[in-house]
């Protein structure tokens, strides 16, 4: 039988690395997005951004699901969006906030919601969201960022409370700055590195493996928490 991971975010640096390190321990990869990825098993296209014909996406995790028996079902809600814009916000940035929403959180319940009948059967299941540590801190211009953010830890709590009585583990990670494809334009790598107790800037393998690791039977008892994975740089300010 079968491990299959359905994962969103998979086109990002970390999406692909978290789809490496799957694959290296015999995951089927299930991609969830808009781009056909030739380093996964298997392609759903669909925009998260959108949420149209949600049907769809039952349908399509159904037929990959009804064609085999997995030992187990792993949901990984990587995708992301970032927006940074100071106050006030014109009317026609606003949609911004409802794109952002429909992407970090609305498509995450769509989700669960389409594999929760699979997870009773099973009576297990793994769920591992991609938060930010800044919903701990403050930055300036990412009042929507940090909002949806906050909504998806959250969320996360409440389905591990939720889901919980089935077998399935709910958890998330909050990413500091990493070297991504979203960040890399981003200023002040030197000087985040510099106040990271570890004195580097992170990368997407670097998350990728706490992911990993919350998925492991050996941290079953870990349930509705968020993990910070930024080198302590939250500590230092």
């Amino acid at each position: 039988m079968k491990k299959v991971l359905f994962i969103t975010g998979a086109s990002g640096s970390l999406g692909k690395s978290i789809c490496e390190q799957f694959g290296r321990n015999r995951y089927y990869i299930v991609s969830i997005g808009r781009h056909v990825l030739d380093y996964v098993d298997e392609n759903i296209i669909f925009d998260l951004g959108l949420l149209k014909n949600t049907d769809q996406i039952e349908e399509n995790i159904g037929s990959i699901l009804a064609h085999n028996e997995y030992e187990e079902i792993l949901l990984i809600h990587a995708a992301g969006i970032y927006y940074k814009k100071e106050l006030p916000i014109e009317k026609k940035e606003q949609d911004e906030f409802a794109k952002m929403f429909q992407i970090h959180c609305n498509s995450l319940f769509i989700l669960v919601n389409a594999l929760v009948d699979y997870w009773k059967k099973m009576q297990k299941g793994n769920i591992v969201v991609v938060s930010s540590n800044l919903v701990e801190r403050v930055n300036r211009g990412t009042l929507f960022y940090i909002a949806t953010k906050g909504c998806l830890e959250s969320m996360v709590k409440q389905l591990a409370s939720d889901l919980g009585r089935i077998g399935v583990r709910c958890n998330s990670v909050s990413p500091g700055l990493f070297l991504s494809n979203m960040n890399m334009a981003a200023s002040g790598f030197s000087k985040i590195a510099q106040n990271t107790p570890l004195g580097r800037i992170g990368t997407s393998a670097d998350i990728a493996k706490v992911i990993y690791a919350l998925t492991d039977e050996n941290l079953y008892w870990v349930n509705g928490e968020n993990i910070i994975v930024d080198g302590g740089n939250s500590n230092e300010f």
